[in-house]
C-alpha cells in the first residue's frame, strides 16, 4: 500500500486555518515538496506551508 502525501496550508486567519490542500500523488517527501513548489506553494522550510493564495 502506498500513502500519498498531502500538503495543507498553514496560514491562519480570523476563521482558523486556510485548509487549502494539494494532493501530491507521491509518498516521497522531497518529490512532494518539489511538486508543491512548482504548483506555486511556499514550502519555505520553516515548518509553515502556504497555498498560492497566501504565498505572496
Amino acid at each position: 500500500m502506498s500513502l500519498h502525501l498531502t500538503v495543507r496550508c498553514d496560514q491562519s486567519g480570523p476563521t482558523g486555518l486556510c485548509r487549502e490542500s494539494l494532493q501530491t500523488h507521491t509518498d516521497d517527501e522531497p518529490e512532494a515538496i518539489d511538486i508543491a513548489n512548482r504548483a506555486g506553494w511556499d514550502m519555505g522550510g520553516d515548518g509553515t506551508d502556504r497555498c498560492p493564495n497566501h504565498a505572496a
